[in-house]
């Protein structure tokens, strides 16, 4: 996967190198990259949920919200789900047209 995804990166002309950028920020190699950026983002998990469960603002705001967060990481987090959506079908299959059968 990790593969295809810098190919993919490297290939855009639209589209910052995001691996490259945060290898070069931190001074690392292209594997402690990923693994830095797999961290930032369980953080940034840990910050939404700790952010939900402390504000008053109505429930169904902050739903929304959440939700649209947890479908970029289910789109985003093993591979490009938007790009490549043949990568979530099974998922989707299971949980849409098996669940009926």
């Amino acid at each position: 996967f990790q593969c295809l995804w810098l190919q993919r990166e490297a290939s855009s002309k639209n589209m910052v190198p995001t691996v490259q950028t945060c290898a070069k920020e931190y001074g690392t190699t292209i594997e402690q990259a990923i693994e830095k950026l797999r961290e930032l983002i369980e953080e940034a998990w840990m910050d939404i949920t700790e952010e939900c469960m402390r504000q008053p603002q109505p429930k169904a705001l902050l739903e929304r919200v959440a939700n649209l967060a947890r479908t970029m990481d289910f789109l985003y987090k093993d591979v490009d789900g938007y790009t490549d959506s043949r990568s979530i079908k099974g998922i989707l299959d299971s949980l849409y047209v098996d669940l009926i059968n």
